[in-house]
């Protein structure tokens, strides 16, 4: 499974599919090509929830240009700000805005976009949700309905110990 651009969305899920619409609609990923960006996290293997947001992962050489362009791209967005990641101690950021029915979250960091955790930890839940089928899918989605984070939930099912971050990247 290739998760590059959006076309694979259009063959997914309902919202899947909405996904796809409003990245082409808006040229979002167009917008962050110099930056590769790739889409992210739950929606793209199918275990989001209802207020899943859209995460996208960019790298930057520089982070001013970053700024500058994801502000002047995105900044007259419902909801539009940039800050410094809590997550990452290098240098990434956080943009975040709102179009339409969709929380967009652009995580931007001087890493290569598939080196980054974010897109490592999708990588490998996918392969485990193939793997393991229908009912695994199931119960991680039902983790995560009672609260628990995707990567946590799929820590706990699989009875990994440590940090559940760190703890799935040992199956890469």
């Amino acid at each position: 499974m290739s998760f590059e651009g959006s076309e694979y969305l259009k063959n997914g899920t309902a919202k899947q599919l909405r996904v796809h619409e409003l990245l082409s609609s808006h040229g979002i990923l167009d917008k962050l090509a110099a930056f590769d960006p790739v889409v992210v996290g739950t929606i793209p293997i199918g275990i989001d929830l209802v207020d899943s947001d859209i995460d996208i992962c960019c790298c930057f050489k520089d982070q001013q240009t970053f700024v500058n362009s994801v502000s002047a791209c995105f900044g007259d967005q419902q909801g539009f700000s940039i800050r410094p990641s809590r997550k990452s101690k290098d240098h990434a950021l956080v943009a975040s805005f709102r179009i339409a029915e969709f929380e967009i979250e652009i995580f931007g960091q001087p890493v290569p976009t598939r080196q980054q955790l974010a897109y490592r930890h999708m990588i490998i839940e996918h392969k485990l949700l193939i793997e393991k089928g229908s009912v695994f899918r199931e119960q991680v989605l039902e983790l995560k309905r009672q609260g628990l984070k995707t990567e946590p939930a799929f820590a706990l099912l699989l009875g990994l110990e440590g940090d559940p971050y760190l703890a799935l990247l040992r199956l890469e």
